[in-house]
């Protein structure tokens, strides 16, 4: 496909609203609007009928049309390669040591996001309607209504016959964020259609749980947000660690740690008050050891607080 001018035909609705929804899906929220140009550009050269085949990509026309040098574009393409958008081909060197020019190819993750179709998608036809058989010129043509649809794109602006209204994202279900491990992606600004996208992923990498793998990064992942997160989390992924095994190692020293807190509030809570039995007989805590009562007061001795501890946690005493 040929680079945007104003004489260049009208590109079809569906490209025209996959352009817009660069500058307006969620998804992409954690691109610079320099990136965000740059993919609009990638978008608006892949085929209408395949979003996946592979497009040639000249990057000195892109820069300069964009107004940006070479390290800014070759910055966001690495950026979208790293969150799964695109796959590049390695660049051929001619004779004279140069290198070549290089195809760029969408992944089906970006055709999902954008409703563009590929082979064995149906995204095309749940998010977005198609446009009136009437509204749609011959092959060619071109009129005063699809210039303004080109410019329009090239305005970052929605094309005449397309509205907000009309497009659906993928329903997010309200049980969703209910999984702390997911809330926590969701305050880190990880939208829906991203987690979806990596549950897809874990279910393709050895079909792991995505709220596990959460909470094994847990620490890395406060400190990401949006792009970075999800680029992050996707190489996490499609690496060849167990994190269902590292999770359940852990699950010990986090169940000793959780019983090291309950014991110290324990001690902060009945320290010199008394725990009652089911026999009438009761227990006056101390920092050590405890002394044991009968219901008249006859000091019978004294216990370890571990005992009396867990004689607590299984439900046998209560404060009095």
């Amino acid at each position: 496909m040929q680079s945007l001018t104003t004489d260049v035909p009208a590109y079809p609705p569906a490209v025209l609203r996959a352009y817009t929804a660069v500058f307006q899906h969620p998804f992409f929220k954690g691109l610079t609007s320099k990136s965000r140009e740059v993919l609009g550009e990638i978008v608006i050269r892949l085929k209408y009928n395949d979003a996946t085949q592979p497009i040639w990509f000249k990057r000195e026309n892109v820069a300069s049309k964009l107004s940006c040098d070479r390290k800014t574009l070759y910055h966001a393409l690495n950026r979208f390669e790293a969150m799964g958008l695109i796959v590049r081909e390695e660049q051929d060197i001619s004779a004279e040591g140069f290198y070549q020019c290089a195809r760029i190819a969408a992944t089906q993750l970006l055709a999902d996001l954008l409703a563009l179709p590929y082979p064995g998608s149906t995204s095309f036809a749940k998010t977005y309607p198609q446009a009136p058989q009437s509204a749609e010129p011959d092959r060619g043509e071109k009129t005063e209504s699809n210039n303004g649809g080109v410019n329009n794109v090239y305005n970052k602006q929605p094309p005449g016959n397309s509205s907000n209204t009309n497009r659906r994202t993928p329903p997010a279900k309200q049980s969703l964020w209910a999984d702390p491990a997911l809330q926590l992606l969701r305050s880190s600004g990880l939208s829906a259609p991203g987690v979806f996208a990596l549950m897809k992923l874990c279910k393709e990498h050895g079909k792991q749980r995505l709220s596990t793998i959460v909470e094994c990064l847990r620490v890395q992942i406060e400190r990401l947000r949006s792009s970075d997160l999800f680029a992050y989390l996707r190489a996490c992924i499609q690496s060849r660690t167990d994190f269902a095994h590292r999770y359940a190692e852990g699950a010990a020293a986090r169940e000793a740690d959780a019983k090291k807190e309950r014991r110290r509030q324990f001690i902060a809570t009945y320290a010199g008050r008394h725990l009652v039995a089911t026999t009438g007989n009761f227990v006056e805590v101390f920092d050590g050891a405890c002394a044991m009562h009968r219901a008249d007061g006859t000091y019978l001795g004294s216990s370890a607080l571990q005992s009396v501890f867990e004689a607590y946690e299984a439900g046998l005493l209560t404060p009095r």
